[in-house]
């Protein structure tokens, strides 16, 4: 249903964490690997927050730290 979001919130695109579903697709899912990708590099998902509103609103917005900002290795 149009609206509601579906997804594990630190992991999803940006349309889904809107729930803007007409606008999810494959790339979605590419999306989803590279946030996946991201905690094996860095050991922490790519996005995070105090609450799961906090994790949205940053995953809406795109604001995660760079890789090496987390993990210098």
């Amino acid at each position: 249903m149009m609206g509601q979001i579906i997804g594990t919130p630190g992991y999803m695109a940006p349309e889904q964490a809107d729930g803007r579903l007409d606008l999810v697709g494959p790339h979605s899912d590419i999306f989803g690997l590279g946030a996946m990708l991201y905690e094996l590099l860095t050991g922490h998902p790519p996005f995070a927050g105090k609450s799961t509103i906090d994790v949205l609103r940053r995953t809406k917005r795109g604001e995660f730290p760079l890789p090496r900002a987390v993990c210098p290795d």
